[in-house]
């Protein structure tokens, strides 16, 4: 636990995505992923390699147009992908498509907390590794191209305990996702040395 901390703070103070400051306004009580269906989010796509040169992959779209119902509660996604979500007031919650397992996916709150920790299997390339995901929320206040955001940071850590892969997500409350960035280092698997693969910003939204 004291490792995956010290990993937590040395890659937040690492991150520089995107254009953002910090705002120190407390969170608003609105849902971080609006699901009315028919809810569209364009990303801008970048890809990027081990030198850091950047590649254009173009948009991507996710639009709301299914839902799920699990306990009793109604999840919204879509039909493409495995992944439904539910808000709560500032929580959002996360289910797959057969409701195997319910869990907080992001929340705002106003001083780092770990949110989520558990056995894990994540994808490198194309291998797949057994771990821990240690899933941390960061104080509500980065500023994404306008947006006032929370972070959720996701470790994937191997069974040695070494860092394999790290996704960071930024919520906007009444939004939604601004943006997604992914780390892993395919070319040496689970060695705590990753850098950006891969990196999604919103381009443009309509919400219902």
């Amino acid at each position: 636990m004291k490792k995956l901390s010290l990993i937590a703070t040395i890659l937040v103070m690492g991150i520089s995505a995107c254009k953002k400051h910090k705002d120190t306004t407390p969170p608003p009580q609105q849902d971080l992923w609006p699901t009315a269906m028919g809810n569209t989010w364009a990303y801008k796509v970048t890809s990027y390699t081990a030198s850091g040169a950047s590649i254009d992959d173009g948009i991507y779209t996710i639009t709301i147009d299914a839902t799920k119902t699990v306990g009793g509660k109604t999840y919204y996604g879509t039909a493409g992908q495995n992944m439904y979500y539910e808000n709560e007031s500032n929580r959002l919650y996360e289910t797959d498509s057969n409701g195997s397992f319910t869990r907080l996916l992001a929340k705002s709150v106003e001083n780092t907390d770990t949110i989520f920790k558990g056995d894990a299997t994540y994808t490198i390339g194309t291998t797949e590794y057994s771990g821990t995901l240690a899933r941390v929320a960061f104080a509500y206040g980065t500023v994404i191209e306008g947006y006032t955001c929370v972070q959720i940071t996701d470790l994937y850590t191997n069974t040695n305990g070494k860092l394999g892969k790290k996704v960071v997500a930024y919520y906007s409350p009444g939004t939604g996702p601004v943006s997604f960035l992914y780390y892993t280092n395919p070319e040496h698997p689970n060695s705590d040395s990753v850098y950006r693969t891969k990196g999604y910003v919103l381009d443009s939204h309509t919400l219902y």
